[in-house]
């Protein structure tokens, strides 16, 4: 075989093994990761804790509005901390930070608040054609009684475009929240992403 002809075609398949090592993984971007040094003397285990109900979430770039995004992420993050926490609740009331905050502060029966919010988060036909699901996650921990923010992490992830459907934004959760909270709770809890799918479409509320 001319030698010229062998290399392009090695180069060709070297190109199209990228594309699809590429295409097949989920990529993560962690934007902003800050967590205090006063964290590290608390046990979460042991405190009255809730996540914030963040439906219904956020419109995507094209003004879609995914009613059912903030459950998804809601729920997801309950499930997870419940795993360092089991007394973990999550609110009924969709409210801003703002008015989260003082509601906890004035019931005195909260120690910490997960509040976490959706900035983007869009939902694509990736499999037709090949636009990736997104999300841009905000999630921070405060301590009530001082309102401190006492850990906060940004991160962004964006889905592979060689699927064959039945991927969603909220499959792309799972591992980073899991990763965040190993850190938070200063516990490495074998967690497996596989076990919280992330889809139950009723908010499981219990504040």
């Amino acid at each position: 075989m001319n030698p010229i002809v062998y290399l392009g075609k090695m180069t060709f398949m070297c190109v199209i093994c990228l594309l699809a090592f590429t295409g097949c993984s989920t990529t993560l971007e962690t934007v902003h990761s800050d967590m205090s040094a006063e964290l590290k003397s608390v046990d979460l285990q042991k405190t009255r804790l809730v996540v914030n109900n963040a439906t219904p979430g956020r419109a995507d770039s094209n003004g879609t509005l995914y009613e059912l995004s903030g459950i998804y992420l809601s729920n997801c993050i309950k499930d997870i901390v419940s795993n360092f926490n089991p007394s973990v609740k999550l609110m009924q009331k969709e409210l801003t930070e703002d008015e989260t905050l003082r509601k906890l502060r004035e019931n005195k029966d909260v120690d910490y608040l997960i509040f976490a919010k959706i900035n983007n988060w869009e939902d694509h036909a990736t499999e037709w054609n090949g636009v990736p699901d997104r999300i841009n996650i905000n999630i921070k921990l405060y301590e009530i009684a001082t309102e401190k923010v006492l850990a906060e992490e940004h991160f962004k992830s964006t889905s592979k475009w060689a699927t064959f459907g039945g991927d969603h934004p909220q499959d792309m959760l799972a591992q980073p929240l899991s990763d965040i909270f190993k850190k938070w709770f200063g516990k490495d809890i074998a967690i497996n992403p596989e076990d919280y799918p992330c889809e139950t479409k009723i908010l499981k509320s219990d504040y």
